[in-house]
């Protein structure tokens, strides 16, 4: 999380990585929720936060240091 601004108007830019079975919606209310309000009431005279919050999905595909090689077999004679 990054907080920038003047206490008139803060600006919080958050980087999340999903697991895979998360809930994004669920993601972003618990960062409103918690940082996103915790920063609107801790600073003197700040009543309004911008918030963005960048979401990466996982990646998926074959798990790492499995090549294609290793995944394959030969039919057996």
């Amino acid at each position: 999380m990054t907080l920038r601004g003047r206490p008139r108007g803060l600006r919080a830019t958050f980087s999340v990585r999903l697991e895979p079975d998360a809930v994004p919606a669920d993601v972003v209310r618990r960062i409103d929720a918690g940082p996103v309000a915790d920063a609107r009431t801790s600073g003197e005279g700040t009543g309004r936060v911008d918030a963005v919050v960048r979401l990466r999905a996982p990646v998926r595909g074959p798990a790492r240091g499995i090549r294609r090689a290793d995944t394959t077999r030969a039919p057996l004679l």
